[in-house]
């Protein structure tokens, strides 16, 4: 190629159009490579929570009976909801047009006093289903859902799950027996809160919801003491005295709203 005056192409980039032209030209290049790159991760980000969402659902008590093809369609019906601290998942009257499996927080269940207080229903950790009813033919929500730290959940559409049903009936009996062998669960759990005393109630709720270590059991409290002995069933006056017996007796340690189990000998 000729250059007029004798300039060489390394010279012309040194000119102020030439300078110019050699910014655009990497900016064009970066704005392709970041295509690249968008494309791919989206392609990748996709994958992994398709296979997240598949392994994921084949630990709840509900879809523990279904084959790895089963859950694969499943989790192709499925999405995830990031939620931030105290954000609702749903309110009392909105339509059920889903439910939830939560994959990590916590989600507290609750009713409105006329007052407006709140009264906690459930609390919902990793693993747990939350208005699984929906499924059952409710149509609102009669309860509200929020989450108490940062939270993600899979939500399972309604109207989807049960398309899947009708296609295969088969399906109705695999969930039935999950469900089954889940309100077994539920009438240990209430046995036992009907049979023992405080704290073996708190001990179980402790072991029930908190992260297991090798010598511990750690909870972080994201509820009031107020609704911690609503659920178990006692007073917060009681709740408070089994605390310190608990921690008289080196059993458990209480630090910032963080309980801590340290002998779990007798329970």
């Amino acid at each position: 190629m000729n250059h007029q005056d004798g300039e060489s192409p390394r010279m012309l980039l040194l000119t102020p159009s030439g300078m110019l032209f050699n910014k655009i030209l990497i900016l064009i290049k970066f704005l392709l490579w970041q295509c690249v790159l968008d494309t791919q991760g989206a392609m990748g980000l996709s994958a992994v929570l398709y296979m997240d969402i598949k392994k994921f659902l084949s630990t709840t008590f509900l879809f523990q009976q279904l084959t790895p093809s089963e859950l694969g369609v499943l989790a192709s019906i499925c999405n995830t909801k990031r939620l931030k601290k105290n954000q609702i998942l749903f309110s009392e009257g909105d339509e059920a047009l889903a439910f939830f499996a939560v994959v990590y927080g916590q989600i507290k269940v609750f009713k409105l006093s006329k007052n407006g207080d709140e009264q906690t229903l459930h609390i919902q950790a990793q693993g747990d289903l939350v208005a699984e009813a929906v499924l059952f033919g409710l149509n609102t929500y009669p309860a509200h859902a929020r989450a108490l730290m940062e939270a993600l959940v899979v939500s399972i559409p309604k109207k989807s799950l049960v398309d899947l049903i009708l296609k295969d009936p088969g399906l109705s009996f695999k969930l039935m027996a999950g469900y089954s062998k889940r309100l077994k669960e539920f009438v240990a759990t209430i046995e036992s809160l009907a049979l023992t005393d405080p704290k073996e109630r708190l001990v179980w709720y402790i072991k029930r919801h908190g992260q297991r270590d090798k010598k511990t059991i750690t909870l972080n409290l994201s509820t009031s003491k107020k609704e911690l002995s609503n659920m178990l069933g006692i007073t917060p006056e009681t709740l408070s005295r089994t605390l310190k017996v608990l921690k008289r007796d080196h059993i458990l340690d209480e630090k910032k709203g963080v309980l801590m189990l340290k002998d779990l000998r007798g329970f």
